[in-house]
């Protein structure tokens, strides 16, 4: 028979687990940002100075602040951020809350980009394999 195991010690091992899953993904956005890239909707991308022609005009909004790369960036510190105040108990619920709108923004930019067909760009499509069956 297994020991029985409180749910403290339980509750710890998924936010070392969390936490260690953010921090995994944190380095993503630095070692491979051009992953990321396709998440970040248009409207809050003023155009690169690298890339002026990447983003069509018209297509910014007033939250234009940043260039794709930077927000790349600033989503992997924010994970970062959230990473290690998961693992400090008095910023444990603000960290919560961090990755959850973490989780919501990405969760946007992945199904906006996916109907905007630049997210799955090199792989084969799920669905589109269903319809030419």
């Amino acid at each position: 028979m297994l020991p029985q195991r409180s749910n403290t010690s339980i509750r710890t091992v998924w936010t070392v687990a969390h936490s260690a899953l953010l921090l995994a993904s944190a380095m993503k956005h630095f070692r491979e940002p051009h992953l990321f890239y396709p998440l970040v909707p248009d409207f809050l991308c003023r155009p690169d100075q690298a890339e002026p022609e990447a983003t069509a005009p018209g297509l910014n909004g007033h939250l234009a602040v940043l260039s794709r790369e930077e927000w790349v960036a600033v989503s992997g510190l924010l994970q970062v951020t959230a990473a290690v105040g998961l693992l400090l108990p008095p910023t444990r619920r603000a960290a919560s809350t961090l990755s959850t709108a973490l989780f919501v923004a990405h969760a946007a930019g992945l199904l906006a980009g996916m109907k905007k067909g630049t997210v799955l760009e090199g792989t084969v499509k799920p669905w589109a394999k269903r319809r030419e069956q």
